[in-house]
């Protein structure tokens, strides 16, 4: 039986190419609704013993599903009137009732000491309204190595906020419009807005989650986090797992 078959693959070879041509179109135009499931809760039955265990942890100690929402500059993130679009951002998605925590540039915790005194606050308790606040603002954010690097990027022309959605989420997808809309809407020439996302099943594109990202496998990415790349102009480089 397979020798018939592949003898008529042999005798027909410009009809099988053409065949295979047209099932390798077919399944290109399906590459654009491919997702990304990387919560492996979903491929278990919801009565399997882990997953319930799981879903249990994740409502006492919160999920580890989270947005990572990229802002970037031309120049600086540290100024008067892009410190407080960037706190608009972070109220609108605070004020998403799928959200249950957001962490960015002024709401992080910023962990400081001196002498013997250890300081706890959160970045910016009033927003900077002159340079000289700005720059406080700056030294006090840049000097806490846990956000220099993970929220604000090493050239200070980008900064991340971390959204982390309820653990009582079902359905992502209108969580997922609501934070692009969001993002959207804060667009300018001078302000640049990425949605990305780690472990939510989220559409994927190369404008969106992985615009600058530098690796070739951009539909990819998953997770992020702040790099420096010797080949590219000067600016943020968010790099994904695949690239890193």
């Amino acid at each position: 039986m397979m020798r018939r078959f592949t003898g008529w693959i042999v005798d027909h070879a410009w009809l099988s190419l053409a065949v295979v041509v047209l099932l390798t179109a077919a399944f290109l135009f399906f590459i654009p609704r491919l997702e990304l499931q990387t919560d492996f809760g979903k491929y278990l039955p919801d009565e399997d013993r882990s997953v319930q265990l799981m879903r249990n942890a994740e409502k006492i100690f919160g999920s580890q599903e989270f947005f990572m929402v990229l802002v970037e500059t031309p120049d600086t993130i540290f100024d008067v009137a892009t410190i407080a679009e960037i706190h608009e951002l972070e109220r609108q998605f605070s004020e998403l009732r799928e959200i249950d925590q957001v962490i960015g540039p002024t709401t992080a915790t910023v962990i400081s000491a001196s002498g013997d005194r250890i300081s706890v606050e959160k970045a910016a308790e009033l927003l900077p309204k002159t340079p000289g606040e700005v720059e406080v603002y700056r030294q006090k954010v840049l000097g806490d190595r846990n956000l220099k690097g993970y929220i604000f990027a090493p050239n200070e022309r980008a900064a991340g906020i971390i959204l982390k959605p309820s653990p009582y989420l079902d359905d992502t997808a209108t969580l997922v419009a609501a934070v692009n809309d969001i993002a959207e809407a804060h667009q300018h020439e001078r302000f640049t807005v990425y949605v990305g996302a780690s472990r939510l099943s989220v559409r994927r594109s190369a404008t969106a989650c992985c615009a600058t990202c530098s690796c070739s496998r951009r539909s990819s990415c998953s997770s992020w986090s702040f790099s420096s790349s010797s080949h590219s102009a000067p600016g943020a480089v968010w790099r994904c797992p695949s690239c890193s």
